[in-house]
């Protein structure tokens, strides 16, 4: 707290480390409320997106056909779960450094 809020505070008769505390309980309180329905909105957005889409993708999780660079599995993994949860920004950057990595790969082969 300043100088000057401080001053102002005194001069009203109010505490202001009591002031203090309670504009922290009130800010707390808020943010709690905002994350309890962000939570909430997330949770129904990802069920909802999960139940649509995962019948469609769910042989890609099973058992991907690799027989060369296994160590992209993983990488091949996340993207097919960010396509099943509708995250398509984050599918398509990690399609990128998926596709970099494995074209580094193929000319460190070849």
């Amino acid at each position: 707290m300043d100088e000057k809020t401080r001053e102002i505070y005194e001069k009203y008769g109010i505490n202001p480390e009591e002031r203090e505390i309670e504009n922290r309980k009130i800010i707390e309180e808020r943010y709690n409320n905002i994350d309890s329905e962000n939570k909430a909105f997330l949770d129904s957005l990802f069920k909802k997106a999960l139940e649509e889409n995962f019948e469609h993708y769910k042989h890609y999780l099973r058992n991907p056909r690799f027989y060369y660079f296994t160590d992209l599995k993983s990488t091949i993994g996340e993207i097919v779960k960010c396509l099943i949860t509708e995250s398509h920004t984050a599918a398509i950057t990690l399609t990128n450094h998926f596709l970099e990595r494995i074209l580094k790969l193929a000319l460190i082969q070849k």
